[in-house]
């Protein structure tokens, strides 16, 4: 009987999809090159808690910590990226106060789910723009304040800096 097992890539792999925390200190080098991640409680916090989201033990979050403090790039930029590992449907909107941070945003997780090794199908090519980043039926739209919001349908509803 041959026993076959993971190989040292199968298993990081298997930690990143199953821990937020180690998806983002694992993808930390790739957005911040440059910039030593330095892990902290809250940070720990905020993935424990979108985990939670992710897990469907919790329906709503506010997140109030100072700016610089990491919030705009877990929620907006991780913590989807990570969530289409497990849930390659899920349907994100983000609201902002001005569309520059909603795009910032949105760029930077497209720049995540481009790479390499990141589950297939990845982005098509129909639509590579900022705003929206669809897998398989997933979709990422970013909005900025002056923008209409009318009927957008999401399973994941944020809004960064008081912008909902």
């Amino acid at each position: 009987m041959t026993v076959l097992l993971p190989t040292r890539d199968e298993l990081r792999a298997e930690r990143l999809r199953r821990s937020l925390g180690a998806f983002v200190e694992d993808a930390w080098p790739i957005l911040e090159p440059g910039t030593e991640f330095v892990s902290n409680w809250h940070i720990d916090a905020i993935c424990e808690h979108l985990e939670a989201i992710t897990r469907g033990e919790l329906h709503r979050l506010i997140i109030n910590i100072p700016p610089h403090h990491m919030k705009s790039l877990a929620v907006s930029v991780f913590w989807p990226c990570w969530e289409w590992l497990s849930r390659p449907e899920t349907r994100f909107l983000f609201a902002s106060y001005a569309q520059t941070l909603s795009t910032r945003d949105s760029l930077k997780c497209r720049r995540l789910i481009q790479l390499p090794g990141f589950e297939d199908p990845r982005l098509p090519p129909s639509e590579r723009n900022a705003h929206r980043a669809h897998r398989l039926h997933g979709r990422r739209r970013a909005l900025g304040g002056d923008a209409r919001r009318g009927a957008v349908v999401a399973d994941r509803r944020l809004g960064d800096q008081a912008a909902v």
